[in-house]
């Protein structure tokens, strides 16, 4: 009697943890791209997820090999071969992969492959999850393009929201004479005048950035021999996914040379402004005298 109780309680426990994998398998089809794979690379099943995801049908799929969603030479490779080893050996394998979709162009996902063992051990077929981050990598290697463009061509520099130098790179540290030992972990103010970093106006300038604020203009620097150097520059707090500030990152451009030209522009202008003015002064003076003296002659 209660033996059966005891049997009946450990088929009621193996009939709720089968409820529990059918209800995951279930979640995992809805929303995951599946695919199930012999041990020598034959499709065995899809489901319609994988097929939205690879542009197949599950007629074109079952019974290929499952190099034909691979690139060319990844799946003539020595590497791919050796991932199949690794599989039938029951070797479980996750990252993002590269896949080719049936109209040719290159797809992302992030998968796992799942050796699944029978009840003696061993490795009957594999399970693949997979979710499509095409969209992901691209506009990830877009902003990495983007952040490599501009790398190359302006003067970049992070900062802690404190004002700490975190970062600087190869551009910045020629503009300004340091190298990278000489300024990270120093503060901000030694590329300033005394009469700026000690100014209400500096520590104000901080302060904003740390509230998230956005600053663009020209600013007069110091380079490491003391000389002023003019900056085209942004100064662009960085926000993190819980929307607090991780960092400040400044980029710029050196505009010594144009700031100085235009300077002797205006000094030129105002020098000529106080000859001229200078000049109808005499004028106005010479014309006096000679009225002076024809009115006395």
């Amino acid at each position: 009697m209660f033996g059966n109780k005891r049997l009946e309680a450990k088929i009621a426990a193996l009939d709720t943890e089968l409820a529990t994998t059918r209800a995951v398998l279930t979640a995992l089809e809805r929303s995951t791209a599946v695919i199930e794979l012999s041990l020598d690379g034959q499709v065995l099943a899809v489901n319609d997820n994988f097929c939205n995801t690879v542009g197949y049908s599950a007629l074109e799929l079952v019974g290929q090999p499952h190099r034909l969603l691979c690139p060319e030479d990844f799946a003539a490779s020595r590497d791919y071969a050796a991932f199949w080893d690794r599989l039938r050996r029951g070797e479980f394998f996750r990252g993002t992969i590269q896949r080719r979709h049936k109209s040719g162009r290159d797809i992302w996902l992030e998968a796992t492959y799942n050796p699944v063992l029978d009840s003696s051990g061993r490795v009957s077929k594999v399970v693949k999850f997979a979710t499509d981050v095409t969209e992901q990598i691209t506009e990830a290697a877009r902003q990495k393009a983007l952040v490599q463009a501009i790398e190359r061509s302006m003067a970049v520099i992070e900062f802690s929201v404190d004002g700490t130098v975190q970062r600087a790179n190869d551009n910045f540290l020629q503009t300004m004479g340091y190298s990278a030992s000489e300024v990270v972990g120093r503060h901000h103010r030694q590329f300033c005048s005394p009469e700026v970093a000690n100014s209400p106006e500096y520590g104000n300038f901080w302060a904003r950035l740390g509230r998230g604020e956005f600053f663009t203009g020209q600013f007069a620097r110091r380079d490491r021999q003391g000389r002023e150097v003019w900056l085209e520059a942004s100064y662009n707090p960085v926000f993190g996914p819980d929307g607090r500030i991780l960092k400040v990152v400044k980029f710029a451009s050196d505009v010594t040379a144009q700031v100085q030209r235009h300077q002797a522009e205006r000094q030129g202008t105002a020098t000529a402004y106080e000859v001229a003015q200078e000049t109808r002064d005499i004028a106005r003076d010479g014309e006096a005298i000679i009225l002076q003296t024809v009115a006395k002659m």
